[in-house]
């Protein structure tokens, strides 16, 4: 018997995957739901790795670490090159796809850090 908690947990997991990849294609056929999509993600994943560095310099765990550094400045990067006038016309961002990529943020942040068990 599946408990709610877990059946709740399990299907976040799935829905972030799912639109995880479905931004990630729509980025590469560079359509503005893939720029609304990726840009949270990578957001949220910045601060998953700047958290997990922190945490493993905290532990004196120098591989992971690095690690973590090396996936934050490749996240940093991503969000570096979304976020400059040339892709901001290539994906047709406006100030409302910049609304719709707030409040998603907004929802991926909840979601990820106070929703759930």
């Amino acid at each position: 018997r599946i408990s709610p908690a877990e059946l709740i947990n399990e299907t976040r997991t799935y829905i972030f995957i799912v639109l995880g990849i479905a931004g990630g294609v729509l980025l590469l056929r560079q359509r503005p739901a893939g720029w609304v999509i990726a840009v949270p993600y990578f957001i949220v994943y910045t601060i998953i790795s700047v958290w997990w560095s922190i945490l493993a310099f905290q532990l004196r765990m120098l591989p992971e670490m690095l690690h973590a550094l090396l996936l934050f400045s490749l996240i940093s990067l991503a969000l570096y090159t979304l976020n400059r006038k040339e892709a901001y016309v290539r994906y047709g961002v406006s100030r409302s796809v910049l609304w719709i990529t707030a409040l998603l943020m907004l929802l991926l942040g909840y979601v990820s850090f106070f929703a759930g068990s």
